[in-house]
């Protein structure tokens, strides 16, 4: 489903975290939204624990007349994050942006914090960055576009003291983003890090902070501790002396709003919004010169520039999504066609497969043809609730000629809610693995062999036949 202007943003929260239901990430999706964008903005537990944060994106939505949607999203979960995508991907037909801005803070004497502390913030603040670039990657590679979107700190370049496990959290994160964006340049996937400076006003960051869980230890720094406390006062002092006011959260959104608006291959890596002026944007040339002399003498300068693309149209997809897209390949096209059609959109079958194609091997009562696949589909939809099919991978072995053979990675994911081989609806959410090779005549598939794990649906179910037993 295509969209002039279509963005995905999520910011999916974790533990004590904020995602695009408050501060940072509402203003973004919020800014996002207006700027034209569909707007999916992640939070944890939506029914329940983001339920107000949830309503508040809805009037918004309505007030505004824009396309601002809560998404259930929990970044700790990389099932959760597949989840979030899948179900964009239902809606939407693609994902243009992705805005990783779930986070939370701690602050305080280090050495009052547990190691158990270190390793929460750690996982929200970095390694949710990951679970989501996990989810993500396989749709833009397929779409040969998007952009990632992650939202750092000045204090992942400019370090201050009694934020020693928050900003360890962010440094890991950025490096984590800036390493995996070089690697997927070539794929044309942009990679744009916003550098946010303190916020007092606005968000839920400083009031919502942790604090360490070994008071005693933090007595035994006697004044020192104290002046944690004074921190956001002397923050609001900084922002009052350089613009006259505190420094206001919007400027965030609108930042990213501008930067998104921008041609694909000439956006910033980074975008600095600091009202405290450490410097940050001084730091970022020096390196970025420094690394296109040392990636220019190991021979990978060109990871560092998103290659030549074809003219493009504008895309985007909000929660801590947002992106751009290319027009879609025409072979990526006709698979994905072809596999929403098995979704259980069967008239599609037609526009994609020869009339005389071979589904290899041929099912029970299966006829031939499209036309003997599909009440075999629909039979498939009567018995899994949601079932959809997701393509991670298509491995293009064609001639120069556009025929050939081609092999694709795929999963079926769904709800076991009716008979399938016999076993009555479990309710359990089952993902059946594919794998498939296709021939290629003429822009349609000619034949098709595939393979679907059964076994493993039969293992989720709780139905995995006993194998070298004797029935007893």
């Amino acid at each position: 489903m295509w969209h002039e202007r279509a963005s995905t943003s999520w910011h999916g929260p974790g533990r004590r975290g904020h995602g695009a239901g408050s501060g940072l990430g509402r203003v973004i999706a919020e800014r996002l939204a207006l700027a034209g964008h569909v707007v999916y903005a992640g939070m944890r537990s939506v029914a329940s624990r983001s339920a107000d944060h949830a309503a508040t994106a809805r009037r918004f939505a309505t007030t505004h007349g824009v396309a601002l949607v809560p998404l259930e999203l929990d970044v700790l979960s990389e099932t959760g994050c597949r989840a979030a995508v899948d179900q964009v991907l239902s809606e939407q037909g693609r994902v243009d942006v992705l805005v990783n801005n779930a986070g939370m803070l701690m602050s305080g004497v280090a050495e009052a914090f547990t190691t158990e502390q270190f390793l929460t913030i750690l996982d929200t603040n970095a390694v949710s960055w990951l679970r989501t670039a996990r989810a993500m990657l396989p749709v833009m590679r397929r779409q040969g576009a998007g952009t990632l979107v992650y939202v750092s700190s000045t204090t992942a370049h400019v370090v201050e003291p009694f934020m020693a496990t928050y900003i360890a959290s962010k440094a890991a994160g950025e490096a984590f983003a800036e390493s995996i964006g070089f690697e997927v340049t070539q794929l044309g996937i942009d990679t744009v890090i916003v550098v946010p400076g303190a916020f007092t006003q606005g968000t839920e960051h400083f009031a919502h902070t942790t604090a360490p869980a070994e008071p005693a230890v933090t007595a035994q720094y006697g004044d020192l501790a104290a002046a944690v406390a004074q921190i956001p006062q002397r923050l609001e002092a900084i922002d009052i002396a350089h613009q006259g006011r505190t420094a206001d959260v919007a400027s965030v959104g609108d930042a990213l709003v501008e930067v998104l608006g921008q041609p694909r291959g000439s956006r910033p890596r980074r975008v600095v919004v600091d009202a405290q002026r450490k410097g940050v944007e001084d730091i970022d040339a020096i390196r970025a010169e420094r690394q296109r002399t040392f990636f220019t003498a190991l021979g990978i300068d060109h990871l560092l520039d998103l290659p030549p693309s074809p003219e493009q149209h504008h895309q985007t997809i909000s929660d801590t999504t947002t992106m751009e897209a290319h027009v879609p390949d025409p072979l990526h096209q006709l698979v994905e066609t072809f596999y929403r059609a098995f979704s259980g959109e069967t008239d599609l079958l037609d526009e994609v497969v020869t009339p005389d194609w071979e589904d290899i091997p041929l099912g029970p009562g299966q006829g031939p043809g499209p036309d003997g696949v599909k009440p075999m589909i629909n039979g498939i939809g009567q018995s899994f609730t949601d079932f959809h099919i997701v393509v991670h991978d298509v491995i293009d072995g064609r001639g120069d000629d556009g025929n050939g053979s081609i092999g694709v990675r795929a999963e079926m994911r769904g709800t076991h809610t009716g008979d399938m081989f016999g076993i009555a609806g479990t309710g359990r959410t089952v993902s059946i693995l594919i794998h498939e090779f296709h021939i290629v005549q003429d822009g349609r598939l000619a034949r098709t062999w595939h393979l679907e794990d059964w076994f493993g649906f039969f293992n989720q179910v709780g139905h995995a036949p006993s194998i070298g037993q004797d029935d007893q």
